[in-house]
């Protein structure tokens, strides 16, 4: 099992938990972690790729998924 978890930059706090199955990809959960206010997200590698689905266009060039998990 993996959480995954939707923090707000500025203040630290949690505003979203999920979790799915450990052979689940992370950029599934993408969509249920971020509220639709944010300038940018940051997420690790496994996210890579979800501002391109076509339910996510609107968070184009504002996620930023780093190189290594």
């Amino acid at each position: 099992m993996k959480a995954h978890i939707g923090v707000d930059v500025d203040s630290g706090l949690v505003h979203t938990v999920t979790t799915t199955a450990a052979n689940e990809a992370d950029i599934t959960e993408a969509e249920y972690l971020l509220h639709g206010k944010e300038q940018v997200a940051y997420a690790d590698a496994g996210y890579t790729g979800a501002d391109k689905s076509a339910a996510r266009k609107a968070w184009s060039g504002r996620l930023r998924a780093s190189a290594t998990a």
